[in-house]
């Protein structure tokens, strides 16, 4: 698990062009279970798996992911106001107390290391849905993505 972008890992899977990953990851605050304090790198910012590799795939390509499917833990947590609030998930519904939202998980963040040590790091967030779960931070179980290099720039 990495805390931040850079150019200096190694990847940890090689994939063909068009095959598949599933992983798993903690949420946004690096927790898993939501009654078990994490480790997490000092300064880190989210969680995330990787790099990821594609065989063949070349600087200056267009690399097209697909996310297949994003499955949340059984838990779900959002901020306001200084307090913390642990949703629960009942089907396809996150439920505090009398409140209940429709399920949209959100995957985070998907990105690039930057083209070197001086340059800004390009990166493109995921879209999420505009529901308190798209901000809800819950740690996803397996999900499947498939990569494909589709050619250059």
């Amino acid at each position: 698990m990495r805390g931040w972008f850079s150019r200096e890992y190694e990847p940890i899977e090689t994939v063909d062009p068009g095959g598949s990953v599933s992983f798993q990851v903690p949420n946004a605050g690096w927790f898993w279970d939501a009654d078990i304090e994490p480790e997490r790198p000092e300064g880190a910012g989210h969680a995330l798996h990787g790099p990821v590799e594609v065989r063949g795939a070349r600087a200056g390509q267009t690399l097209a992911v697909r996310i297949d499917e994003v499955v949340p833990r059984g838990w779900g947590r959002t901020w306001a106001d200084g307090e913390t609030f642990t949703w629960s998930l009942d089907g396809d519904a996150w439920r505090l107390g009398s409140h209940a939202v429709r399920s949209a998980p959100f995957l985070g963040v998907l990105g690039m290391p930057p083209r070197s040590p001086e340059s800004t790091p390009r990166f493109r967030l995921a879209a999420g849905a505009a529901t308190s779960t798209a901000r809800s931070s819950s740690p996803a179980r397996p999900s499947i993505s498939r990569s494909r290099s589709t050619g250059r720039c």
